[in-house]
């Protein structure tokens, strides 16, 4: 009897001496770290008129603006003519005729003509307000058109670019 209860004694103290020491001994904990992150994309809604109705000897004015605008930082919106302009003048082609005028159409009032690819606005951050132009001036027809329709386009390109 004395032998067993002996024997449990020394079991009791090495499974205590074990535990004691297992919990004394350092845990090895892995970290591990997770990125949060959203990426928004660059948006814009552009607000160029589809017409603009020219008169004899009356500048005519077209803004461009947008309706927003969410660019990044390092990036900005420009607008440039494409086409339609030929020496600083949009021509105009009389229906059903071989007719045509011309219209000087300008970054300023009674300015000089701009060219295609030229930037007519600049918009950048959400600012709806251009940093750099957003309005074109029509210089006024000749008061001697003949009667009919006279149609012309100018053709705009609107790019996300680096600032």
């Amino acid at each position: 009897k004395e032998e067993n209860k002996m024997k449990k004694k020394v079991v009791s103290s090495t499974i205590a001496l074990l535990l004691a020491g297992a919990m004394a001994l350092p845990v090895h904990a892995e970290e591990k770290t997770t990125q949060v992150s959203y990426t928004a994309g660059n948006t814009y809604t552009i607000n160029i008129p589809a017409t603009l109705e020219l008169e004899p000897g009356v500048e005519k004015t077209l803004n461009i603006g947008m309706d927003s605008i969410n660019v990044e930082p390092t990036k900005k919106v420009d607008v440039k003519v494409k086409s339609g302009i030929t020496n600083g003048n949009v021509t105009l082609d009389r229906a059903n005729s071989s007719d045509i005028t011309t219209s000087t159409v300008s970054l300023t009032s009674n300015g000089q003509g701009i060219t295609n690819n030229e930037v007519v606005a600049t918009f950048q951050d959400q600012a709806t307000t251009p940093i750099q132009g957003g309005k074109l001036y029509f210089s006024g027809l000749d008061s001697n058109l003949n009667a009919g329709t006279w149609t012309g386009s100018i053709v705009f390109e609107v790019d996300i670019v680096n600032r």
